[in-house]
């Protein structure tokens, strides 16, 4: 068997030329002066997205690690806040890093590919495709999160990766590659949880690597070292989470306890299946009755007013779930109901309370109690004919997202957090304020019955963001009882009005100016 095509010399090795690097550069300044401008919509009100990694890089750049242990704290990887504080301590806006960062690692692949491709105008021309690339030229558009950074981040741990397969080509690059596929590895397992994926593309890289090495063993030392590399910082994570909140964790997302806990309630589910809702209401009744442990959610996930702020949440794009707990809701429902009912207060107390679900209902699968499918991969619910049928347009769509159109929405955050998350995360993040024209704060009291509050339905308003206080808890929330509201509301034009009623119907529109008086 031959690779002629994955056999370059020293020649097509050779360093760009002055003209090369002089494309390179104004192609990067063009791109940087295009996309890193615009400004990234900050969202301190999403309490498991903006504000947790403002208050986790916040609680890093204060030198106090990731702050106070709560639910929330060890959920995410510890990636993209670290970088929010280390971009702090440059004292650069993050929505620059974030270009330069990605640039870069688009001109290192461009270097690793350029002996492959056997000219420089061919690698400035990947160079140019994968910078311009549209759905990944806008940072702007994903908010503080970590989608960007993590795309970053992949493009240079690949570039890396196949650096270190061609050491041949470049010896003097060897250590240098072997702390970029370490460091790079490490800060990619640590900035989403589901880094598995990109597994199988690295160990075919390596295969290819050790291949053109002749199936040297010697040549497998230096990936050894590149993983030895990346186990060290990432064991340096979890050693310091056991010293400070006293357990050996990385991410609880990626748990075991917390992962066990979720497959056998995916299992459980299995008769009443609903596409987007890997547990249905139905099939939690059932589990509640087998498993004592998970009962103890039942008034926060199924309370008598059969609703919660998570029920429905996925509606608008997910309408299978409208009266349920969709997939991308239900892993926070099932931590935020553990935490009201106190066993989230270290590590060690939700490990062992996850471990109890699961337990408890795979006993219950076994004795065949509950009707469960056979083992599902963590955090994987299973695919319905109907999801297969929907794939081409769902294929058409994601296809359709190749564009810079997007539009970059308002800023908003809970009036109360602005002193502190909104003031101090702008700090942070080296960005202006970025927010509607014209934005509106309206506070009141209303009657309602169960755990949901009443539906506003916004005409020429847009919500920015509702908070209530509901008067949880209570010992029959079926009573009617007062609770107080606050709506952060856009006027995207006149007149500005705003609907409110119930879920099937409008009962009264009325000027928000009136609402403020």
């Amino acid at each position: 068997m031959t690779l002629t095509f994955f056999l370059p010399d020293r020649a097509t090795s050779l360093p760009w030329s002055k003209r090369s690097w002089t494309i390179l550069i104004l192609l990067l300044a063009v791109y940087v002066t295009l996309v890193g401008h615009r400004p990234i919509p900050t969202q301190p009100g999403a309490i498991e997205d903006d504000q947790l990694f403002i208050r986790l890089a916040l609680e890093l750049a204060s030198g106090r690690w990731l702050g106070p242990y709560d639910h929330l704290t060890l959920v995410k990887g510890i990636g993209f806040p670290a970088f929010l504080s280390l971009n702090y301590l440059l004292g650069l806006p993050v929505n620059l890093s974030l270009c330069i960062g990605y640039g870069l690692a688009c001109a290192y692949l461009a270097s690793v590919l350029k002996p492959l491709v056997r000219s420089q105008i061919g690698a400035l021309i990947l160079f140019a495709l994968l910078l311009f690339l549209p759905p990944l030229a806008a940072p702007a558009a994903a908010r503080i999160d970590r989608d960007f950074f993590c795309t970053a981040l992949t493009v240079a741990l690949v570039a890396g990766a196949i650096n270190l397969a061609m050491t041949h080509v470049w010896p003097r690059w060897r250590p240098g590659a072997v702390l970029l596929v370490g460091g790079f590895g490490a800060w990619f397992w640590m900035t989403r949880e589901e880094g598995v994926w990109l597994l199988p593309t690295l160990a075919l890289i390596t295969l290819l690597g050790w291949r053109l090495a002749g199936f040297s063993a010697r040549w497998l030392l230096e990936p050894g070292l590149a993983v030895v590399v990346a186990l060290l910082m990432i064991c340096g994570v979890g050693l310091t989470n056991r010293l400070i909140y006293g357990r050996f964790v990385i991410t609880e997302m990626n748990s075991a306890p917390f992962q066990s806990a979720m497959v056998a309630l995916e299992r459980a589910s299995y008769p009443e299946w609903t596409a987007y809702v890997p547990v249905p209401l139905a099939a939690r009744q059932k589990i509640y009755a087998q498993s004592a442990t998970f009962a103890r959610l039942k008034p926060y996930l199924d309370p008598p007013g059969g609703r919660t702020v998570w029920t429905g949440a996925g509606c608008d794009d997910l309408p299978t779930s409208c009266d349920d707990i969709a997939g991308g809701w239900f892993v926070w429902a099932l931590r935020d109901a553990a935490a009201q009912i106190g066993v989230m207060s270290n590590p060690r107390s939700a490990a062992t309370f996850f471990s109890a679900i699961e337990t408890e209902v795979a006993d219950a699968c076994r004795e065949k109690r509950l009707e469960c499918a056979r083992w599902l991969p963590p955090l994987v619910p299973p695919f319905t004919r109907d999801q297969v049928r929907k794939f081409p347009r769902h294929l058409r769509a994601a296809l359709s997202m190749a564009t810079l159109a997007d539009e970059v929405n308002p800023s908003y955050a809970p009036i109360d957090s602005l002193s502190r998350l909104e003031l101090q995360g702008s700090e942070l993040l080296a960005v202006p304020e970025h927010g509607p024209g014209q934005m509106i704060v309206v506070r009141g009291h209303a009657e309602v019955t169960g755990t949901e509050p009443p539906f506003w339905r916004a005409g020429s308003t847009q919500i920015l963001h509702t908070d209530w206080n509901v008067g949880l808890p209570v010992a029959d929330p079926s009573k009617p009882r007062t609770a107080t509201f606050e709506l952060t509301l856009a006027c995207l034009f006149e007149p500005c009005v705003l609907g409110v009623g119930n879920s099937t119907d409008t009962a009264v529109v009325v000027p928000v100016q009136d609402l403020r008086g």
